[in-house]
């Protein structure tokens, strides 16, 4: 029975789906009744009905029966059914080189020359049996974390004629890869040869070195003419940890005649066990270069702490120039301070000081000492509350009405401390009374303003912001215009991001 409901293929369960191709899936499965896992090959069900598909398919899986290399995955069976084709491989629990690249480029460097002398052998045996592999790249090699090797997806590799076989081997039909790996002679659909595969590692090898391809084009036709005719910027030049002996290497794999490269991927490898790749160690250099930028952290916030001192120190130094050894022998020292606070778990960054709100008068200010703004006569109104009024100042002759008509009334309980807050204006539902405010003696209670109802007029709450006397108005921009030529419109929203152009299905054929 075979099912994919039941999360199922014949006698295989499921587990996690490693990766997903447009012809085919890759599954982790276990035999049912069983704790072994391995690595499935599943072709898709629209693909399943294509015979040129299923054959190609097929022709894949006895090809990597036959090889049987300690880093080539390893192939265990193939299985048609009427609703299915698979093969059965051995389980590589390891991340790909892409993986190292997005994620740990320091761990893939420090072990970079182990990964060219497994990666040469295993390649190596490829071609010994007649093969070209095609497809090299990031995603097609696994690395594990005691430096073991598999090479795998082996759906494009093809034999390779050699000797008088040469004159009579056909020209490809169509350019088959990754268009970022691809070596000249496979855009002018020419016989691939081992060469073809030294290119394809070498772009890989430089990826590694540098972080990045040695080509990049804005369209896919761009990218493949610059593979035919553009010379790769030296691996040093982007790295300068990188040697020139690694530079003559690299750039002799990316050379645009196959003739011209290495004759073998076992020649690769003896250049590369001879020559020193970097000129330090990695990981010590990355450990240098992070205490490099802890150290100008420090000095840097040393500067702005200091900025205001400085200020001062060179104005006295302008005046006594002999004060200058003195700041110079001292500055060591002080720096030396800031790192062991700053350093310590126990410092904690000082307490800002709270501003007062606007409008609320700051704690422990009299009444006549009061800065402007903060809800006294003369200075900014406030919002108010109905029937409440600011107490009458000091030393105001009797049977003067204040506060004067129309002057804003405010909160309660901003004057002067203990007088009541409301929760709820007075009028509203569930509000206490108003409050009378206390009149010192000799002077008459003076009541608050009515209105057309007799009863007090609020105030609005744009009367509690009027605006600063004096203040410049904010320059106003004239409306922009959309940009013209002649009579079209150039709207730059609709540029197009060259770089994210996606890569044509069909590649072109340069000659």
């Amino acid at each position: 029975m075979s099912t994919t409901e039941t999360n199922a293929i014949d006698d295989y369960q499921l587990h996690n789906m490693i990766a997903v191709g447009s012809q085919s899936q890759i599954w982790e499965v276990s035999p049912q009744g069983s704790s072994d896992r391995f690595a499935m090959k599943l072709l898709l069900p629209d693909q399943f009905k294509e015979a040129e598909v299923l054959s190609s398919f097929k022709a894949e899986s006895k090809m990597l029966a036959s090889f049987n290399h300690p880093n080539i995955i390893k192939f265990n069976k193939y299985v048609k059914t009427k609703q299915h084709a698979y093969f059965i491989m051995e389980l590589f629990r390891a991340p790909s080189l892409r993986g190292y690249l997005q994620n740990d480029l320091l761990g893939l460097r420090a072990r970079f020359k182990r990964l060219v002398e497994l990666t040469c052998i295993g390649l190596g045996y490829i071609h010994e049996k007649g093969w070209v592999h095609k497809d090299v790249k990031p995603e097609n090699i696994l690395l594990s974390k005691g430096s073991e090797v598999r090479l795998l997806d082996f759906a494009l590799c093809t034999r390779y004629a050699t000797g008088v076989a040469k004159l009579f081997s056909s020209k490809p039909k169509e350019i088959q890869g990754t268009r970022s790996y691809l070596a000249p002679e496979t855009i002018r659909k020419q016989a691939p040869t081992p060469q073809t595969d030294i290119y394809s590692l070498g772009i890989v090898f430089y990826e590694i070195l540098t972080g990045t391809t040695p080509f990049k084009g804005v369209s896919p036709t761009d990218l493949l003419k610059k593979h035919l005719t553009e010379k790769p910027i030296a691996p040093s030049e982007m790295n300068n940890n990188v040697t020139k002996e690694t530079d003559r290497c690299i750039m002799r794999m990316l050379l645009k005649k196959a003739e011209d490269r290495h004759k073998s991927m076992q020649e690769v490898f003896s250049e590369f066990r001879n020559i020193k790749v970097f000129k330090e160690d990695v990981e010590e250099l990355a450990a240098r270069n992070k205490t490099t930028d802890s150290d100008e952290l420090f000095s840097g916030l040393q500067r702005k702490l200091d900025s205001r001192a400085d200020a001062v120190r060179m104005e006295q130094i302008k005046a006594n120039p002999e004060l200058a050894k003195k700041f110079k022998s001292t500055s060591v020292s002080s720096l030396k301070t800031v790192k062991t606070n700053l350093s310590s778990p126990d410092v904690k960054p000082p307490a800002q000081p709270t501003q007062p709100e606007q409008g609320m008068p700051p704690q422990g200010y009299p009444p006549q000492q009061m800065p402007p703004g903060y809800g006294y006569p003369g200075a900014m109104p406030m919002p108010q509350y109905p029937g409440q009024y600011y107490p009458p100042p000091q030393g105001m002759p009797p049977g003067y009405p204040y506060p004067p008509p129309g002057y804003p009334q405010m909160y309660p309980g901003q004057a002067y401390p203990g007088m009541p807050y409301p929760q709820q204006a007075p009028g509203q539902p569930g509000a206490p009374p108003p409050q009378s405010v206390p009149v010192p003696p000799g002077t008459a209670p003076v009541p608050p303003p009515p209105n057309a109802a007799g009863t007090p007029a609020p105030q609005t709450q744009a009367a509690a912001s009027p605006p600063v006397p004096n203040a410049p108005a904010a320059p106003q921009e004239p409306p922009k215009k959309p940009r013209t030529s002649g009579h079209a419109r150039i709207d730059s929203s609709s540029d197009r991001d060259l770089d994210d152009i996606p890569l044509m299905d069909e590649l072109p054929d340069i000659d």
